[in-house]
């Protein structure tokens, strides 16, 4: 199962449960198509199964490289996302800036000791 967490800036976040890792991509690849390429994205990934993926947070200025790091972690084995095999939550933010979205970013490394000097 993939959920994702999703928030922009004309909707408050919602979760859409998805069954496959099929449907997570057609859902990005959809909002790729509506982006008007004006927002930094967040996104954080959470699996408690995937060392090499979870905890991971990047902020870019474009969902098609998103997807592509997305696809790439995918077709590398990062993401075991058969059906029924794990569950992993995405978290995809939109801001307006850099700073917006770096903020966000930070905060969420906090607990991290390498956070600050």
């Amino acid at each position: 199962m993939v959920k994702l967490n999703i928030s922009t800036c004309k909707e408050e976040t919602k979760e859409v449960v998805l069954s496959s890792i099929g449907e997570f991509f057609e859902l990005i690849h959809h909002l790729i198509d509506i982006d008007d390429g004006d927002s930094v994205w967040v996104l954080a990934i959470e699996d408690e199964d995937d060392i090499l993926c979870s905890g991971y947070i990047g902020i870019s200025h474009g969902l098609l490289q998103i997807s592509q790091y997305l696809e790439n972690c995918h077709f590398l084995g990062c993401h075991k996302l058969e059906e029924g095999d794990t569950e992993t939550t995405f978290y995809l933010q939109e801001y307006k800036s850099f700073e917006d979205a770096y903020a966000v970013a930070l905060g969420m490394r906090e607990p991290n000791p390498l956070c600050y000097n």
